[in-house]
């Protein structure tokens, strides 16, 4: 037992100084051993899982194999379903809580429905009970103060990241039960808040990562009880659907002006939010308020981007899931560079992540903010850029940033300027708008494997030096790899159908590109 103690002791040691609060590998396996030598199933459920990572990394790098071993997935699942018996749900085409059982623990226990609330005190009571590593509620207000009430019932050693989806009308939470939470909640080191305000100030000691999601939560920044937060990730222009626009009032501070009713935060298309709305934001963004804040994350900050923890791809080519990411949210109102160089907390500031540098002003703005920067190690541009900016001034910062785009920027493309590519055996071709084509690269580039991003550089090279109304071929095998890795809907997707038609093609062939207008 004392072995066993030691190991769950390092293992949570390992989860707190990780990248993402992820356990170290190694010490997974040296438990994995333990709990198989005293008889406990999760051993063998997380050698099971060490060896399907194993497998998929394998697959990542060679490519050969989509699917790990049928084998391992049986068994793995056989051993779920033994163990955790009572929450097998009795209709077997419905997903259950063991999908989300991984090395031994759940990672993410959703709460999001009437019926998953149902749920939570069977699963409180199961053996997964102490082993929950993430929570998510969704829901009205009451929903999320019902569901923490029954969370706070037991302990959660392993609770590392909590996230709250409040769509209601910001009722916060009562002390007593944000001071339950808290207590039941040692490790926790990562809270999320999306939609209008739920936490009155939830001053928990071991929090050091704090991401918010739209600007009705930003209010609790004024609170002061982040003193231990290191990393702030703050998606101002993050607003999933049913949460509102408007800012809340915070009525712990009633002498911060945190609301504007009427002002115009808008939606998509609308103009720019005005400098007094980035000096509101700049106000909380000070250092008696997030004294220990040295990471700083606005790169979720792109116009019309909705970067969310829960977004996922597509299952087939990750079009609608990706494209979803960007069209459902509001353009960004409060301009990140803009923000960086009067945030009160910026002389504190070692990391800062970035969105796109769209113009040169951004660039001047980015320039002008480091220069105060003492402290700075790194600032990363998460993704490109229209133009090629001289270097940062700053004595000792790293900038990290993506290579140019080498598509024309938006502003040198034509009204109707389309490209015309015919595959081999087409009579016509199949016309690809030219502005909706780089609207979808700046949303993907970035995420797209290696390989993906060399073969659209070599097309987008290609094009920027093909004169109007000239046609010239280009390899079809260049075009199958950038089309396989994406392709938006409409004419992208339409002209890879075409070509998965035509397999397997001569590996000389050539697609005819002409670059017109209508």
């Amino acid at each position: 037992m004392e072995t066993y103690r030691a190991l769950e002791a390092a293992l949570a040691a390992s989860s707190d100084r990780g990248s993402g609060h992820r356990f170290d590998r190694d010490t997974l396996a040296v438990y994995a051993d333990e709990l198989m030598s005293i008889g406990d199933p999760r051993g063998e459920l997380i050698a099971l899982d060490l060896q399907l990572e194993t497998q998929a990394d394998r697959t990542s790098r060679t490519r050969r194999y989509r699917f790990a071993p049928a084998e391992l997935v049986a068994r793995r699942a056989a051993l779920l379903e033994t163990w955790l018996r009572a929450l097998v749900p009795s209709d077997p085409t419905r997903g259950w809580i063991g999908d989300h059982v991984r090395f031994g623990f759940l990672e993410d226990l959703e709460l999001a429905s009437a019926e998953q609330c149902a749920q939570l005190p069977v699963i409180l009571a199961s053996p997964l009970g102490e082993l929950i590593r993430g929570v998510t509620i969704r829901g009205v207000d009451r929903d999320l103060a019902t569901a923490l009430d029954l969370l706070a019932g037991i302990s959660h050693p392993w609770l590392a990241r909590l996230s709250l989806h409040n769509h209601g009308s910001g009722r916060l939470l009562s002390p007593a039960l944000e001071a339950r939470v808290i207590a039941a909640t040692p490790r926790l080191a990562r809270l999320e808040l999306a939609g209008h305000r739920a936490i009155r100030t939830f001053a928990h000691p071991a929090l050091r990562e704090l991401r918010i999601d739209g600007r009705a939560s930003l209010g609790c920044l004024a609170s002061g009880a982040f003193v231990g937060v290191t990393l702030l990730d703050l998606g101002f222009a993050v607003e999933p659907a049913g949460y509102g626009y408007g800012w809340t009032r915070d009525p712990d501070t009633e002498d911060r002006d945190l609301v504007d009713e009427d002002a115009d935060l808008g939606h998509e298309g609308s103009a720019p939010i005005d400098d007094d709305a980035v000096a509101t934001v700049a106000a909380l963004l000070h250092g008696e308020l997030l004294p220990a804040v040295r990471q700083l994350d606005l790169s979720r900050n792109e116009p019309g981007f909705a970067g969310t923890a829960d977004d996922d791809r597509d299952d087939d080519d990750g079009e609608n899931g990706e494209r979803a990411r960007y069209d459902r949210a509001p353009s960004a109102r409060l301009d990140p560079f803009a923000l960086i160089g009067i945030a009160p907390l910026h002389r504190q500031l070692t990391h800062l992540r970035l969105p796109a540098m769209r113009t040169e002003l951004d660039f001047t703005r980015l320039s002008d903010a480091v220069a105060a920067m003492p402290a700075l190690v790194e600032v990363e541009v998460v993704r490109g850029h229209y133009y090629r900016a001289p270097a940062l001034p700053h004595a000792s910062a790293r900038f990290v940033r993506p290579p140019a785009w080498p598509w024309p920027p938006p502003a040198s493309i034509r009204p109707g300027e389309t490209l015309r590519i015919a595959v081999p055996g087409s009579r016509s071709g199949d016309l690809v708008g030219l502005a909706d084509a780089v609207a979808g690269m700046e949303r993907w580039f970035e995420d797209l494997p290696a390989d993906a991003r060399y073969a659209w550089t070599r097309l987008w090279l290609f094009v920027n030096a093909l004169a109007l109304d000239r046609e010239a071929a280009f390899p079809a095998d260049v075009l199958v790899e950038a089309l396989e890795a994406c392709a938006s809907p409409g004419s992208w997707r339409e002209l890879r159908d075409e070509l998965r038609a035509r397999r397997p093609l001569p590996a000389s062939a050539t697609v005819a590109v002409r670059r017109t207008i209508g």
